[in-house]
């Protein structure tokens, strides 16, 4: 760890980067249509509440509370705008390779996307997003920190393993498919933190690795979760194509979605070789403890 870092210039340093990322991201996705835009938005604003997450202990109370809620509440919206944009393109891909489907739920998916594009534009164009804006913009040049910090480095380290903690909790339950979405998510964030914590000492490379395979590999069973049960949806929906029997449609899609599906070793096996580093590389950091479980 670098004992030169401040908190004033690691804080602002971090904030910057993904603040400019936030700004650049929201306005390819209110000016071009681009799912891109909307995807990088949605990374930025993870990031951003991610890294407001781990300097809670760094930074001032009221102002972290704000930001954290306003990050949420626009993230919560990207997602919605996101997920829809990711389904359409898997079914899409997947028809063009069977002809056969019927893909009256992919019309029926992009009417879903086109209605949210309102509501996403004016949020983006929203006084409260820009003073969410104006908030992060301002911390990036004046980092609005906690009036004490004898030690803001321990704090921080702390939580980035207790990012680690939940990922191994997580690995010990049944891997239903809501245990699966809900480890992706504790991978998601166990990254984050682990980019955080990597900004400041370095030597997290291959932990970061890891944990990105592992969550590409996830996020596969969950797009595939979320795909299948909006198929099944629109089919037992009163608004379905008449003449199309929703057992046949499901299933046919359920078959064709298979293809391509992770075996569990590509996600299991990084997350473990992870947490061995994680272990390893932490035992000499501020905020050292006990063992990671699992």
């Amino acid at each position: 760890m670098s004992r030169s870092a401040s908190p004033e210039h690691f804080v602002a340093q971090l904030l910057s980067r993904e603040t400019a990322a936030l700004l650049r991201s929201s306005a390819v996705a209110r000016t071009s249509r681009d799912p891109e835009g909307v995807h990088q938005a949605r990374v930025a604003t993870r990031r951003l509440r991610a890294e407001v997450s781990l300097l809670a202990d760094v930074l001032d109370a009221p102002w972290h509370t704000h930001v954290a809620h306003e990050l949420g509440h626009f993230g919560r919206l990207l997602g919605r705008c996101r997920d829809l944009d990711v389904v359409i393109a898997r079914l899409g891909a997947v028809a063009e390779e069977d002809p056969s489907l019927d893909t009256t739920v992919i019309a029926h998916l992009r009417a879903r996307r086109d209605a949210l594009t309102p509501r996403l534009d004016a949020a983006i164009d929203s006084h409260r997003y820009r003073r969410m804006l104006g908030y992060l913009v301002d911390a990036s040049l004046t980092p609005p920190l906690a009036s004490h910090l004898p030690d803001w480095c321990s704090p921080m380290i702390e939580r980035w393993r207790s990012r680690w903690d939940a990922v191994a909790t997580a690995m010990e339950l049944p891997l239903t498919s809501e245990q699966l979405h809900a480890l992706r998510i504790a991978t998601k964030r166990a990254r984050y933190a682990s980019e955080v914590v990597d900004a400041l000492v370095g030597k997290l490379q291959p932990v970061l690795d890891r944990a990105s395979a592992a969550q590409d590999h996830l996020g596969l069973l969950h797009d595939q979760t979320v795909t299948s049960a909006l198929v099944a949806e629109w089919y037992r929906s009163p608004a379905a194509a008449q003449g199309v029997d929703p057992s046949d449609a499901i299933e046919s899609w359920a078959r064709a979605l298979q293809t391509g599906l992770p075996h569990a070793h590509r996600w299991l096996d990084p997350l473990n070789e992870a947490l061995v580093l994680v272990e390893e590389r932490s035992r000499n950091l501020p905020g050292s403890r006990e063992p990671i479980s699992g």
